[in-house]
């Protein structure tokens, strides 16, 4: 597994990987606070504590940002992220990102890359 290349100093966040977009290269994590019921994916491409950007849906979209879209499969890939991702995106994400969402994890499934359970 690749090694994060900039500081990011949040306890809570996990590294998933690297990534290329529009080129810069990001650092890629799931973040899950405890006590939130909100995980998010975040892409980091510099040391400065603004040089990021994170969401969920903005994962989903993923024209948004193509970062944050390689984040969130990434993230999908872990069985326990996907449970926490899945329970958050079901539960207060609007019906159209919920659609789009589910039609990632279908992808996914079909080419091989995560178990639909």
């Amino acid at each position: 597994m690749d090694k994060p290349i900039y500081i990011h100093d949040c306890p809570s966040c996990k590294f998933l990987g690297l990534t290329e977009c529009d080129g810069k290269v990001y650092d890629l994590y799931f973040c899950y606070h405890k006590m939130s019921m909100h995980p998010t994916v975040v892409a980091r491409y510099g040391n400065d504590p603004f040089e990021y950007t994170s969401g969920i849906t903005f994962g989903i979209i993923g024209d948004h940002h193509k970062a944050l879209g390689d984040a969130l499969r990434l993230a999908l890939k872990n069985k326990e992220y996907k449970e926490f991702i899945d329970v958050r995106v079901m539960t207060f994400e609007q019906p159209v990102y919920q659609k789009m969402y589910l039609d990632i994890v279908a992808d996914m499934c079909e080419k091989g890359e995560i178990n639909g359970k």
